[in-house]
């Protein structure tokens, strides 16, 4: 009868350890890895922008210029556990830092060059183009989309 009843004893515990291992398996916020520091900071980026003859596709010139813009960086909370209630036996938490949302602003390449390699001068030496940054950053579920604008 001892055996029996270490072995029901035996199974409980098993059963309240699995119960247990499931309960907190289903609240990955619950205990979060660090303090997420996603935010916006500054880089500096050199673009180059061609522009091409309609017709016959020939580059007409050539502009680069060293910009500042904002990027999102930092970390965020993600963590993988054991887990007896997914099927493939782990439960994911993932966050990416990402984009909350993105705006527009127009910026002057000032370095052109034509096709031959010569500066040009004047209204020709300068482009304008448009870029798209982030304005605001947080952490997001990873395979949530890019925020739009």
């Amino acid at each position: 009868m001892l055996d029996a009843n270490a072995a029901d004893m035996s199974s409980t515990a098993v059963t309240l350890l699995l119960l247990t291992a499931a309960a907190l398996a289903t609240s990955p916020e619950s205990e979060p890895a660090s303090r997420p520091t996603c935010d916006t900071h500054d880089a500096d980026v050199r673009i180059t922008k061609e522009e091409f003859e309609v017709e016959s596709g020939e580059l007409l010139r050539s502009c680069h210029g060293d910009i500042q813009v904002r990027k999102c960086e930092g970390t965020c909370d993600s963590q993988v556990r054991p887990s007896v209630v997914t099927a493939s036996g782990f439960l994911k938490f993932c966050q990416c830092c990402r984009e909350t949302w993105m705006t527009q602003r127009e910026v002057l390449l000032t370095h052109c060059y034509d096709k031959a390699g010569q500066r040009l001068y004047g209204d020709r030496g300068s482009m304008a183009i448009t870029v798209r940054e982030p304005e605001g950053c947080s952490c997001h579920s990873c395979g949530d989309g890019p925020a739009t604008p």
